[in-house]
């Protein structure tokens, strides 16, 4: 590879040949692959996702967000996510409480609305939060995004 050394000195900032033979000595392995859970350390942007994509040359990573967004982002952008968990609110509660029974000896007539005795979720165990792998979270975004109305 010495030669090519030599030629790139003389060469450097050409196209074909020389820059196929300049980015080959400057790309590096990428530390990300297809399906691997990331998170995005932008500074306005702060999220995470999957990788769906990985360019190697451009050092760029295109990754299916949480939020149900596509985005192509650097890789110096991107840190591993030791836990692919994150806790999202539960879909179930408000806050932690679901309506239980009715407390009311008023006739129907004159329901109000208000006579249910709060009670503790069940799903959440009553934190308001539960805890899903991120891969089930973006398939139902995806899944809820292919059905028509």
């Amino acid at each position: 590879m010495n030669w090519q050394n030599e030629i790139l000195k003389t060469h450097t900032g050409q196209t074909g040949f020389f820059k196929q033979i300049e980015m080959e000595q400057t790309k590096t392995k990428a530390p990300f692959y297809a399906g691997d859970p990331v998170e995005v350390t932008k500074e306005k942007y702060n999220n995470c996702g999957i990788v769906d994509e990985v360019d190697e040359h451009l050092q760029e990573c295109k990754v299916n967000m949480m939020d149900g967004k596509w985005a192509w982002f650097p890789m110096t952008e991107l840190e591993h996510m030791q836990d692919p968990d994150v806790e999202i609110e539960c879909e179930e509660c408000d806050n932690g409480t679901v309506d239980g029974e009715i407390v009311c000896f008023q006739p129907a007539s004159n329901c109000c609305g208000g006579c249910f005795r709060p009670e503790k979720c069940e799903i959440c165990d009553g934190s308001g939060m539960v805890t899903k792998c991120i891969g089930d979270i973006i398939e139902e975004i995806n899944t809820f995004e292919q059905i028509k109305f």
